[in-house]
């Protein structure tokens, strides 16, 4: 018979700017249509004032998530992801920077990056490079 449902799974692969020359990895596995989280974490002692989320394989303008002058700005995101990122932490305690994505699909396969950029007594600093995640689906079919 023809398949009557698929089951999809992601798995979350990330990697953290460390001061370890290896990066540290983890795999996190989401259902289809489930929420994923994208750790990021900026420095803990600072002012955040700007976060960019970004998807480097999308061709076009707009970011996964975008925040300056204290508050996200929904008009700089891709169209997919209008609606459907949101900080984990609003108040970014100890910089965690971290983002839910909700409703996961297999459209959202691909590699996201977090760059953080804040302040510390009037100096702005960038996150020494960018801290990435690999997402992708499993899937695998039932039949009846």
């Amino acid at each position: 018979m023809l398949i009557a449902g698929v089951v999809i799974a992601a798995t979350i692969l990330f990697s953290r700017c460390v001061s370890s020359p290896a990066p540290s990895l983890e795999v996190v596995e989401v259902r289809h249509q489930q929420d994923a989280t994208l750790e990021c974490r900026g420095p803990r002692d600072a002012e955040i004032t700007r976060i960019e989320w970004i998807r480097p394989e999308l061709r076009s303008n707009g970011y996964v998530f975008f925040y300056r002058n204290k508050r996200p700005y929904e008009k700089y995101q891709h169209e997919s992801f209008k609606g459907r990122v949101e900080l984990r932490d609003p108040n970014m305690k100890d910089g965690d920077v971290s983002v839910i994505l909700r409703n996961v699909s297999i459209s959202d396969t691909g590699t996201y990056e977090c760059r953080v950029r804040s302040r510390n007594s009037g100096n702005f600093k960038h996150s020494k490079s960018p801290q990435s995640h690999s997402l992708r689906f499993r899937g695998e079919s039932h039949q009846e």
